[in-house]
């Protein structure tokens, strides 16, 4: 009877003998014996428990049919099962069910449930519909599950985000502009300025406030689509809003076209040209013109704009004359300003201007940033200023300025170019107890100029210098290094790299062999292959199918086909399989020397290899037949090539 079935389904259940369970269950069905709702709940409980996922659906499907209610956490565990397999159609089943009988789901549940629809599948409806059912069930989500859904949904660029801001808001949960400027941020991908301006409106309905972030993305957005007069119309609003224009607007603004468009403003043409404008007398005019004819007032960002162009694109001691004039719009110079015009005035060599701003910037409390001291501190180098560059360096140690990589570069190639290579590696060491580090990047650069400039006794004091500081380089660092030394004829200057990667503990990979092979080959030096394999063996490197097949390329370019076939053997031997690439340098190297029979045969051998014939390979045979007269042979290669779904030949073939 059920008491019995019930004893014994319980005692297997606590000892998971689930097997033995779902046993007595199918015994009390051939008997019509009637389970229990806890029977079943006991069952389909250990089935989840134990991934018999098929049997639990089994059991529920049998209550359900039975017309027995399910509990709340007998739902529960069917849900946590359900989403183990991802199974998203069940899942609403069970959610739909839970509505019906108004079971008190535990809130944990459907939190397990967000944070599967917002990091598995990242389906907006899927979450919005656990939400609704939470509603039903008065169940209030976990502020953080929403937060972490709204995050996740924020680029799928479709209404739903709307309803999660509006679901949101009816849990008096807080709703702020980031959460929008999130969302729009990916719409530039897709320029869909429609749902970019849909979502401000949708904040102003939700009664959230539009920050200077909205409408510089929004800016932006509308800007990539040519839409100047919805530009403008931003722009205009962010200031009826109180908000101030910052350089992202501005830059926004740059990237419009000059030309006005229908119901354009004088002021908003007048703005376009004072940003572009090269010539500071021009721009001088044209501030003053914006100022009496328009309600933008010119602030620190569009000077900085304005300043930045004139120093970019024009003489930057007629830029200076444009900076010291910021007094007359009732502005003060800022970091950017002044490092804008340091950096301006030392690139273009004028070091004392540049260094009066310098110190005139400390004396107005503005501290200097990277920007300011990077391009001072080279060109002080550069012009052997030692003592001026010593105050600059006690600046960056006392305000823990970053030396940043772009700034420097700038100075190497300064150095470099006018042959003071010795002189790079000391700027190197003047900047070292700073912080500053060259990246692997750089040095490559500089490793180039010397091999450009044939200073190629000077490798071994830049390698020495790597070492003796420890500078991290990497293999790809080293391989630029030998590619160019192979293109310019430098094998032994080649090969001697790998004695450098050696000491700054560098493994010689594969690649960089195989540029070395390829190099040596190109160049007809085969007295070098032999000690780059004993290289490779005594560095247990092993060739790859791409070395075998320069080498055999090699042979056969030479006509030496019995070498192309001893390096096919040895690729045989290194358990490599040779591939279509390997194919056509030999049906290439056959028919060089007419031997066309042969150059057919390589296709059975392909056929044994389960290499498929590519189009390359037929041209190559088509080509070569066809002007040794095989015109038979070429004409079924030809008819071959072009059946059915085969790859075909070129048009020159």
């Amino acid at each position: 009877d059920v008491v019995v079935c019930n004893t014994l389904i319980t005692h297997y259940s606590a000892t998971n003998q689930v097997d033995k369970a779902l046993k007595i269950f199918d015994q009390m069905e051939q008997e019509g014996v009637q389970a229990s709702r806890v029977l079943y709940s006991s069952l389909i409980h250990l089935c989840c428990k134990t991934n018999k996922v098929q049997a639990a659906e089994k059991l529920y499907s049998i209550m359900e049919r039975q017309g027995i209610a399910p509990s709340a956490l007998l739902v529960a565990s069917m849900l946590k099962s359900m989403r183990n397999i991802s199974d998203v159609p069940r899942i609403h089943e069970l959610l739909d069910n839970a509505t019906k009988h108004s079971l008190d789901i535990p809130p944990q549940t459907f939190g397990a449930l967000i944070r599967f629809f917002s990091k598995s599948t990242r389906n907006a409806d899927d979450a919005l519909k656990v939400l609704n059912v939470m509603k039903k069930l008065n169940i209030t989500p976990d502020p953080q599950d929403m937060k972490m859904l709204v995050t996740s949904m924020q680029d799928l660029q479709n209404d739903s985000f709307f309803e999660l801001m509006e679901r949101m808001k009816e849990l008096q949960m807080p709703v702020e502009a980031q959460l929008y400027n999130n969302f729009i941020y990916p719409l530039y991908a897709s320029k869909n300025a429609t749902l970019g301006m849909k979502a401000l409106e949708h904040m102003k309905k939700l009664g959230v406030e539009p920050d200077i972030m909205t409408y510089n993305r929004l800016i932006h957005l509308c800007g990539s689509t040519e839409n100047v007069k919805l530009v403008w119309s931003l722009f205009s609003e962010l200031q009826q809003r109180g908000l101030t224009p910052d350089q992202f607007t501005i830059s926004s603004l740059l990237r419009l076209p000059l030309e006005t468009t229908e119901g354009s403003q004088e002021s908003e043409t007048l703005m376009l040209k004072l940003c572009k404008a090269t010539d500071p007398d021009i721009a001088l005019s044209l501030l003053d013109e914006l100022k009496q004819k328009s309600s933008i007032t010119p602030n620190i960002f569009i000077l900085n704009v304005c300043l930045k162009t004139l120093c970019a694109k024009g003489d930057p001691r007629d830029a200076k004359r444009f900076f010291e004039n910021f007094s007359n719009f009732e502005v003060a110079p800022d970091v950017v300003s002044y490092s804008t015009m340091i950096h301006g005035l030392a690139s273009k060599g004028h070091v004392e201007e540049a260094l009066d701003l310098y110190n005139r910037m400390k004396q107005d409390g503005i501290q200097p940033n990277t920007i300011s001291v990077s391009t001072l501190l080279g060109t002080l180098f550069i012009k052997r200023r030692n003592e001026e560059m010593k105050e600059v360096l006690d600046d960056v140690g006392k305000y823990d300025i970053p030396l940043e990589i772009k700034p420097v570069q700038g100075t190497v190639n300064s150095l470099c170019s006018s042959g003071r290579f010795n002189d790079t590696l000391t700027f190197f060491e003047e900047l070292k107890p700073y912080g500053f580090v060259p990246d692997p990047m750089m040095l490559s650069k500089f490793g180039a100029s010397l091999f450009d400039a044939g200073k190629h006794e000077l490798l071994p004091n830049l390698m020495s210098w790597i070492v003796e500081n420890k500078i991290e380089v990497d293999a790809p660092f080293f391989r630029s290094l030998i590619i160019h030394l192979c293109n310019n004829g430098k094998f032994d200057e080649a090969i001697g790299i790998t004695e450098h990667m050696k000491s700054c503990n560098q493994a010689l990979d594969i690649q960089a062999f195989n540029v070395l092979v390829q190099g040596v080959c190109k160049a007809n030096k085969t007295n070098l292959l032999m000690q780059l394999f004993s290289q490779m063996k005594e560095l247990q490197v092993q060739p790859d199918i791409n070395t075998f097949n320069f080498l055999i390329q090699f042979a056969c370019a030479n006509k030496d086909i019995a070498k192309a076939e001893k390096w096919l053997q040895m690729l045989e031997h290194s358990g490599l399989s040779p591939n279509v690439i390997t194919f056509n340098h030999l049906i290439r190297g056959h028919c060089e020397l007419k031997a066309y029979d042969k150059a057919l045969a390589q296709l059975k051998r392909m056929k044994r290899y389960n290499i498929e014939v590519i189009e390359s390979t037929n041209s190559t045979l088509l080509s070569e037949l066809a002007k040794g007269f095989k015109f038979q042979e070429a004409t079924e290669i030809f008819d071959t090539a072009t059946q059915g779904n085969k790859p075909g030949v070129s048009g020159m073939a």
